[in-house]
This record gives C-alpha cells, structure tokens and sequence, in this order.
C-alpha cells in the first residue's frame, strides 16, 4: 500500500504505513518512549507502533502525546 515518513530535521521519528487491514502509526525510537495507555506494539530493538483497525481504534490523546515525545 504506502508509507508516509515524518522527519525531524533529517532524522525519522513518525510514519505512517496503510495496509488493507489496518494502518500502522510508527515510532523510530518507541522503544524509549513512555505508554502508560499500552497502545504500542513491536520487539523491535528502536522501533514501536499502534495499530489503527478503525476510526474508533483512535485514541487521539494517548496518540498525541506519543507523537509530542518524538518531536
């Protein structure tokens, strides 16, 4: 499908992968971050992501602050 990559300066931090399934919110460096929610998944050594079955899926809060601990 497609993947769309958000970056800070040069380095990546968010992207965002659309499968038939479901889309994927991704975090380079989610390892680290701090999910009180428990929203992300992965075993990834640096990389972590929620997955978003259905507009309800969306927890726009939790969501939120993941993407602030990023950027």
């Amino acid at each position: 499908m497609g993947q769309g990559c958000w970056l800070n300066d040069k380095t990546p931090k968010v992207y965002c992968h659309t499968k038939e399934e479901y889309i994927e919110l991704g975090f380079y460096g989610g390892s680290s971050l701090k999910d009180p929610n428990g929203l992300l998944e992965g075993k990834g050594k640096f990389v972590r992501h929620v997955k978003i079955h259905t507009l309800k899926d969306i927890d726009e809060a939790a969501c939120t602050q993941l993407i602030l601990q990023v950027v």
